[in-house]
């Protein structure tokens, strides 16, 4: 990756992590990992 490229990556992961928390606050721990599980099959 370029140097600008890196620099997006290292701005835009704390994003990312927040985005998720947000997305599985309303789970369980169990349905999150299920949740989490399934999307890992369909990828």
């Amino acid at each position: 990756l370029t140097r600008e490229g890196r620099a997006a990556i290292e701005r835009l992961i704390p994003l990312a992590r927040t985005i998720t928390e947000e997305t599985l606050a309303p789970l369980t721990a169990k349905e999150a990992a299920t949740f989490l599980r399934l999307l890992a099959k369909l990828a």
